[in-house]
């Protein structure tokens, strides 16, 4: 009977340990697929153009003619027309495009060409309107654990990291952002951080003050009503299991405008 009970528990074993070894594979897995398609999407959008191409490489060059004499952005936009801007975090290992759609769940699990991936794509707050007036541009991304998406945005709260990185670039269509930070905080969803769009000078300025007194840091960024303002939004697991955020605020300053090539 022991031997009987001994041999059924050794199944059990056997079982729950492939069975976890199955979950681990199935997230390592999604990992790395989701980070060949990032690296892919990369490769479209920071494209030279091929002007560099030697002649072993002709043949390749010639049957890429048509594409690369557009625009790495329009290219984009022709792959996915929900593309809004292009988002590039260095120190944190984020160069990736921002996308919009009618609701704040479509991206949320859904990849650049739209398939499900639970890492999602980086994505601005369905209510943003990129060209309005007293704009607070929102862009939302998962937390994830190998690091990619928003998965470092968490090392801005190092004083020595947000020291060396104090500003970043967002791209648009037409412009090219760069993005000074002047608020980095962590929060519960209920911190009223996630408001699109400010209404007026005087609601503008109390937003922007709410955010300084929560921010970590006094960065002294100087920010005037009718600044675009950027927020980068993560979950924070650590700080609460199910409304803990860490919140990148940004002024955007316009420093050069893009032609199409």
């Amino acid at each position: 009977m022991k031997k009987w009970i001994y041999n059924v528990l050794i199944i059990l074993f056997v079982a729950v340990f492939l069975f976890a070894a199955y979950k681990l594979g199935t997230i390592l897995w999604g990992y790395y697929q989701n980070r060949q398609l990032q690296s892919e999407i990369q490769d479209i959008f920071h494209s030279e153009g091929g002007t560099d191409k030697t002649d072993g490489d002709k043949e390749e060059s010639e049957s890429r003619t048509e594409t690369i004499e557009k625009d790495p952005f329009q290219i984009i936009q022709e792959i996915n027309s929900d593309v809004k801007a292009w988002l590039e975090i260095p120190g944190a290992d984020v160069d990736h495009p921002v996308v919009q759609a009618e609701d704040n769940e479509y991206y949320l699990n859904r990849d650049f060409y739209k398939k499900y991936r639970y890492a999602g794509t980086l994505y601005f707050d369905y209510r943003n309107n990129l060209e309005g007036s007293f704009q607070n541009l929102i862009i939302y991304g998962h937390h994830m654990s190998d690091g990619s998406m928003f998965g470092k945005l968490g090392d801005f709260l190092k004083k020595d990291f947000y020291e060396k990185n104090k500003t970043f670039t967002m791209i648009t269509e037409d412009t090219v952002y760069e993005c000074e930070i002047f608020a980095v905080y962590q929060c519960l969803t209920d911190f009223p951080y996630a408001q699109p769009v400010l209404f007026n000078e005087e609601y503008y300025t109390e937003y922007v003050q709410m955010c300084r007194e929560a921010s970590i840091y006094d960065t002294g960024t100087q920010i005037s009503p009718g600044d675009l303002l950027l927020t980068l939004s993560t979950c924070d697991l650590r700080y609460d299991k199910e409304k803990g955020r860490i919140v990148i605020q940004a002024k955007l300053t316009p420093v050069a405008a893009r032609t199409e090539k």
